[in-house]
């Protein structure tokens, strides 16, 4: 039996009893579970990571991962939840090798950010969480 030790209730419930200072998830707070998502941590003090999260995936080939097994966020959806979360909470991230470095890049930009929005997902939330100056 799988058991999701990244659930959104496991989120939850860290938050609640530890309230750490600084916490990043991955895969914009909990791969597909995005509706979850967006309805119960965005807009907590938690930075989300892009990775393998937007667009369309398709599998290089020799992969294991199988299209169909891998549904990705919509980038309506994706938008919606950068800001509603806030783009200052948001870190690029891409996953490789597993998807493309620049077609995540690509997938990102493709949405309706501002060039202040892009660069703190891309670069300046990263240089603030990691003292990178």
């Amino acid at each position: 039996m799988h058991h999701n030790f990244a659930s959104v209730a496991h989120i939850e419930r860290v938050l609640r009893e530890i309230a750490p200072q600084k916490l990043v998830l991955a895969h914009m707070g909990g791969w597909k579970d995005w509706d979850t998502v967006e309805k119960e941590l965005c807009g907590e003090e938690v930075y989300f990571d892009t990775s393998f999260s937007i667009g369309a995936y398709v599998p290089p080939e020799g992969t294991q991962l199988a299209p169909e097994k891998t549904k990705m966020l919509p980038p309506e959806q994706f938008q919606r939840m950068v800001c509603k979360h806030g783009a200052h909470k948001v870190l690029f991230g891409s996953d490789s090798p597993w998807s493309d470095q620049k077609k995540a890049v690509e997938q990102i930009r493709s949405c309706d950010f501002s060039d202040d929005e892009l660069q703190m997902i891309f670069y300046l939330n990263a240089q603030k969480l990691f003292h990178i100056y």
